[in-house]
C-alpha cells in the first residue's frame, strides 16, 4: 500500500473565511459603564458554571472586587452563563475550497493548524472557536458541493502568555512556531509524516514546518506578501513561494514523492 501522502496547514488557509466580528464580554441592558459604583466592592461573586463561567467570574472579580472578595457580603451575585453565536465575520474565496478538494482528491490529508490566542486572553470560549470551525467546513462543502472539500481536521492552540485572563491558559508551548499541533494531527489522525508540506503566510507558519520536517511554502495571501518583504535574501533562495492556494496545491501534486 502507497504511503499515504499529506499537507499540514495553518489558520491562514482560512484566514480571510473566519474571521471573527467582535469577541468579550458586553452588557445586556444598558451601557457600559467607565468605573463601578464603589457600593459594587460589598457584592460577593458566586462560584460560574463552566469554562466561559470561570473566565466571566475572574473578570468580575477584577473589576467590581479588586481588593478581594467581601467578608460580609450584602449581596450575593448568581449568574448563569449561556453562549450563542450572532453573527458569524466571514468572507468566502474559492481558491481554498478548491485547493482542499485537489489536494484530498489525490490522497493528501489536509489538516489545519491554527493559533486562538483570543481564547486566552478570555475575548471568546473554545465553544465559540468550535462553531465557527464547524460553520466553515459547512460554508467548504456547500461552495463545493462536495464533502471532500473540507480539511481532515482543525487543531487550535489557545495559549496567551503573561496576558492569559486565567493562568490555566497561559501555556503558549502548543503555538506556532512549535510542531506540538502537527505531531498531534500526526499521532491522532495515523498520518506518515513523509512527504509533508506545510503552506502559510507568515514567519511562523514557516518555522513549524520546519521543525516538523515537512516542506515550507508560503503564499502572497493574506499577510504573505508583508512576510516575503521581511525574508532575507539568502532565506528566500531556497523557499517555495505562490500566489495562492491553488497554485500552492498545484506545485505540491506537481513535486510530491510518488
Amino acid at each position: 500500500m502507497s504511503s499515504l501522502k499529506q499537507i499540514f496547514r495553518p489558520l491562514f488557509l482560512l484566514a480571510f473565511l473566519a474571521l471573527l466580528s467582535g469577541c468579550g464580554f458586553q452588557p445586556l441592558y444598558g451601557k457600559r459603564a467607565e468605573n463601578p459604583l464603589p457600593q459594587l466592592a460589598s457584592i460577593k461573586i458566586h462560584p460560574i458554571a463552566d469554562r466561559t463561567g470561570q473566565i466571566l467570574r475572574n473578570y468580575l472579580l477584577n473589576e467590581l472586587t479588586p481588593r478581594g472578595q467581601p467578608r460580609n457580603p450584602k449581596y450575593i451575585l448568581f449568574v448563569e452563563v449561556t453562549e450563542s453565536l450572532g453573527s458569524y465575520g466571514i468572507q468566502k474565496d474559492d481558491t481554498a475550497t478548491r485547493a482542499i478538494l485537489k489536494l484530498r482528491e489525490a490522497g493528501y490529508a489536509v489538516v489545519v493548524i491554527t493559533s486562538q490566542s483570543c481564547v486566552g486572553f478570555g475575548y471568546v470560549s473554545r465553544g465559540i472557536i468550535n462553531m465557527v470551525h464547524e460553520r466553515l467546513c459547512q460554508l467548504l462543502v456547500e461552495e463545493a458541493g462536495n464533502q471532500m472539500a473540507q480539511p481532515d481536521a482543525i487543531f487550535f492552540s489557545t495559549g496567551a502568555g503573561e496576558r492569559a485572563v486565567h493562568p490555566t491558559l497561559a501555556d503558549h508551548s502548543l503555538n506556532k512556531p512549535a510542531p506540538v499541533l502537527l505531531k498531534q494531527a500526526e499521532t491522532l489522525l495515523a498520518l506518515n509524516p513523509q512527504n509533508a508540506w506545510l503552506v502559510g503566510d507568515r514567519l511562523s507558519d514557516l518555522q513549524a514546518g520546519l521543525a516538523y520536517g515537512a516542506t515550507p511554502v508560503l503564499v502572497r495571501t493574506g499577510a504573505g506578501r508583508q512576510t516575503e518583504n521581511k525574508l532575507e535574501p539568502e532565506e528566500i533562495a531556497g523557499l517555495v513561494i505562490c500566489d495562492n492556494l491553488v497554485t500552492a496545491a498545484d506545485y505540491i501534486l506537481g513535486h510530491s514523492e510518488a
